[in-house]
């Protein structure tokens, strides 16, 4: 008769948990680049709308005048700028970083600070069509990152 074995000897524990290392290692670095990327791929995404907004307000001082009966560019000037969704204005841009207020709407008004900026650069192309690009920069793992949306402003009145 052979004597029977009730557990592992020390060989196999060290054998069982070392494939076990192995399986689990590489799931936690796929685990982890996923959730590193995942947060680059929220940024841009904000990034991006908050780029959309800049050039959509500034098209929505050309309706606001063409409502007043304004001539066309009345209150879109050439140069840098900043604007935020509350703004009835251009402001000089100042590199300052949109804030996030408590309701998740991002401004220049109080709030948490965030990483993105908002640049408005303004050009006219002719005396009927300003060409605006909205840049929003971010500061992400040691990088610079933007995003710009370029929009074609015209007197269509």
């Amino acid at each position: 008769m052979t004597p029977r074995s009730n557990g592992f000897s020390l060989l196999e524990a060290l054998v069982a948990l070392f494939l076990l290392t192995m399986g689990i290692i590489p799931a936690l670095l796929v685990a982890t680049a996923s959730l590193r990327s995942s947060d680059g791929i929220r940024s841009g995404l904000i990034a991006s709308q908050l780029a959309q907004e800049g050039a959509e307000i500034t098209r929505s001082f050309r309706d606001a005048d063409w409502f007043a009966g304004n001539a066309f560019g009345t209150r879109i000037t050439t140069g840098d700028w900043e604007v935020a969704w509350n703004d009835d204005a251009l402001t000089p841009a100042t590199g300052q970083p949109l804030l996030l207020d408590a309701t998740g709407l991002y401004s220049y008004a109080g709030g948490v600070e965030t990483p993105f900026v908002r640049t408005l650069t303004i050009s006219a192309e002719s005396a009927f069509e300003f060409l605006v690009q909205s840049e929003v920069a971010w500061e992400e793992r040691g990088r610079t990152r933007s995003v710009i949306v370029e929009s074609h402003i015209y007197d269509w009145y």
